[in-house]
C-alpha cells in the first residue's frame, strides 16, 4: 500500500514481472518486463487536450482506449486502437477495401507519406495481432502505438486548421 505525501490518497500497488514479455535490459540482455497495477488505477496516460477536435466517432473510441489503458487492459487497448486507424481511414478515404488498400489511397490522396503508412501500418498490426494471433501488447509496445496514433491524429484533424489560424496572423512581407 502506497500513500501520496502530498495529498495522502491511499493506492495499492501489485508488482510482477512478465515472463512471455522479454525486454533488453540497456546491456544486450533479455528480462522479464516488470508491470505493476494500482488500485485505483492511476492515469497511465493523460489524453491531449486536442482530443475534442476530432470526429467524432473516432474520439469515442479513443475515450474508450485511454480508459483500458488506465485499468491495464492491455488487450482491449490493443483492439481499440486497431478500431480507431479504421474510423480514421473511414473517415478520410471510405470504408470500402481492406487496410493495406485504404493505407494506399491515404497515400494517393497524400494524407500520408509512405514512411507514416509504414509506421501506421506496424500499430496496425498490433491490433490485428491482438485481435487474431493472440498478443497481448506490453505497456511499452501500447506506449509506441499510442504515440503513432496521436501523431496521426493530430497531423490530419488538428494541425492543419491551427496551421491555417496562425497564417492569419502572420504580417505579410515587405
Amino acid at each position: 500500500m502506497l500513500e501520496c505525501l502530498g495529498c495522502n490518497s491511499i493506492t495499492f500497488r501489485i508488482r510482477y514481472m512478465e515472463e512471455d514479455q522479454i525486454i533488453d535490459d540497456g546491456e544486450g540482455n533479455g528480462v522479464p518486463e516488470v508491470v505493476e497495477e494500482y488500485f485505483p488505477p492511476r492515469v497511465s496516460r493523460p489524453k491531449p487536450t486536442w482530443l475534442p477536435g476530432v470526429e467524432w466517432s473516432i474520439q469515442e473510441v479513443m475515450e474508450e482506449v485511454y480508459t483500458a489503458l488506465h485499468s491495464n487492459l492491455r488487450n482491449l487497448a490493443g483492439m481499440g486502437v486497431r478500431t480507431v486507424i479504421d474510423r480514421i481511414m473511414t473517415d478520410k478515404v471510405g470504408a470500402s477495401g481492406t487496410f493495406v488498400t485504404r493505407l494506399d489511397r491515404m497515400v494517393d490522396q497524400h494524407l500520408i507519406t509512405g514512411d507514416q503508412k509504414t509506421i501506421l501500418d506496424t500499430a496496425l498490426d498490433v491490433g490485428h495481432a491482438t485481435n487474431h494471433r493472440g498478443m497481448r501488447p506490453s505497456a511499452r509496445q501500447l506506449t509506441t502505438v499510442m504515440d503513432i496514433i496521436e501523431n496521426l491524429l493530430q497531423t490530419l484533424y488538428i494541425l492543419p486548421e491551427q496551421a491555417a489560424q496562425l497564417r492569419q496572423r502572420i504580417p505579410p512581407r515587405l
